[in-house]
């Protein structure tokens, strides 16, 4: 399975590629604005850490309608970004490890 972050992964990152998912982070605001058709196509899964800009996300939604797409931030979400996603979690209540162990779960 093939994991997509906008932002930093960071542990969450580490957590899921130990439990053998491919990660690819798009980490610079640059990237966000045009990310590689192919990468979205071929992603199970977009984890944004970044929420500052929600155009990139409806673009990823566009290329690939079936995408999930978790929201994993302490930051507040826009209302132009709230129906786009599918779960929206905040990482102070939920750790890295926790949410890692669920994504394998759904997923594999």
């Amino acid at each position: 399975m093939k994991i997509i972050f906008f932002g930093s992964g960071g542990d969450l990152s580490s957590s899921l590629s130990n439990q053998g998912f491919e990660i690819e982070e798009l980490p610079a605001p640059g990237d966000l604005y045009a990310p590689p058709a192919d990468l979205i196509l071929n992603a199970d899964l977009l984890v944004i850490t970044d929420t500052s800009d929600p155009t990139a996300i409806l673009l990823c939604r566009e290329l690939n309608p079936d995408i999930k797409t978790i929201v994993y931030s302490q930051e507040e979400l826009s209302d132009f970004l709230r129906p786009q996603i599918d779960f929206a979690l905040d990482p102070r209540l939920f750790p890295p490890k926790l949410v890692a162990e669920e994504i394998s779960n759904l997923f594999s």
